[in-house]
């Protein structure tokens, strides 16, 4: 018996059609996921096994299919800015954020709308259920470590083609010419206590060692710790710095500090004062919502009046924005074709 017609005495389903949006390229010219109303358990108690096993098989299908096109979607989004204007420094957090995906989750899904941005043959890989999510993000993260052309990337893709994550990974391995590192991973262990694991280089366990022993301390954790305190009380004095901007803000003559109302350069008392009125945290709110970025890290400066337009580098025309935002900003003000090599694609 049809899927349709076995269900639709308890409740009724419903096929939305969703036209293909302009920019977006599908397998087909819209989208289709079935939406289901009524007492579903009921229904499922009532139904014979063999309906029950296509039913799944149907729910299995849609499932991949909606998979699709919310990369497709994402792909969209990221092109417009759109996480950008709802007040998310990235993707990244608009997709857990917004969308409710766990870290693990999020990650897989922007993974599989990078890698189908190169190689759409992949859309289809993953609605026909021949590539999972997991591969795909695993098959996207090797390409870009190694950084593998799209020949050699759709040569992996159809290596990788009803492939197990276990025999992917091996398959990836020994495909490496880069060494993976450990991905930082922080697992809580008790209420208050936590494990950290990142990768360490030769370096790095050298200047662990030594810090071990000028310390007397056979804790790592509390050499790291000792550490920290020291480099965020020497950064704290430099509230509001820049990397992007010009590394000394201070000009002297005759020991006294000068102005240039007309450079970029920005003067320490006016990046204090940037600092403090923000908080430490991107300024950017969404005008719709009221949302506040609120991203600490990568802080750069915003002129409210242009620089370009005669806007002053005082505390009254700067903001902190983060990247993401300022290149909103940017985009905003002076149109992407004007300033498209200095943006993030």
């Amino acid at each position: 018996m049809p899927f349709a017609q076995t269900l639709k005495r308890s409740f009724e389903l419903k096929t939305l059609n969703f036209a293909t949006p302009i920019g977006i390229q599908t397998a087909t010219s819209a989208f289709e996921i079935r939406v289901y109303e009524g007492p579903m358990q009921h229904t499922l108690s009532q139904i014979s096994n063999a309906e029950l096993h296509q039913n799944t098989l149907d729910a299995a299908q849609d499932e991949r299919r909606a998979t699709v096109w919310l990369i497709e979607c994402l792909r969209e989004n990221r092109h417009r800015r759109l996480y950008a204007e709802m007040g998310f420094s990235s993707l990244f957090l608009y997709v857990q954020k917004a969308l409710g995906y766990s870290e693990a989750q999020t990650y897989e899904r922007i993974r599989a709308c990078e890698l189908a941005s190169k190689v759409p043959e992949i859309k289809s890989k993953l609605e026909s259920g021949e590539m999972s999510l997991t591969v795909v993000a695993k098959l996207a993260s090797h390409v870009k470590r190694e950084r593998a052309s799209i020949e050699k990337t759709k040569e992996l893709a159809e290596a990788l083609t009803g492939c197990s994550v276990k025999r992917a990974e091996h398959i990836l391995v020994g495909e490496a010419t880069h060494r993976e590192w450990v991905r930082e991973k922080i697992t809580p262990k008790t209420p208050e206590v936590s494990e950290v694991r990142f990768a360490a280089d030769e370096e790095l366990q050298t200047l662990l060692k030594r810090a071990q022993d000028l310390c007397s301390e056979p804790m790592l954790a509390e050499v790291i710790r000792a550490g920290l305190k020291v480099l965020i009380e020497k950064k704290a004095k430099a509230l509001g710095r820049c990397a992007t901007l010009r590394s000394d803000s201070y000009h002297k003559k005759n020991n006294e500090q000068v102005d240039f109302p007309h450079s970029r350069t920005i003067r320490m008392d006016v990046r204090r004062k940037v600092a403090l009125k923000s908080g430490g945290s991107c300024e950017y709110v969404d005008p719709r919502s009221g949302r506040r970025c609120g991203e600490t890290f990568g802080l750069q400066f915003e002129h409210v009046q242009p620089y370009a337009w005669g806007g002053p580098s005082t505390s009254e025309n700067l903001k902190h924005y983060c990247r993401a935002h300022n290149q909103l900003a940017a985009i905003r003000t002076f149109g992407i074709e004007v300033i498209k090599k200095w943006v993030d694609g």
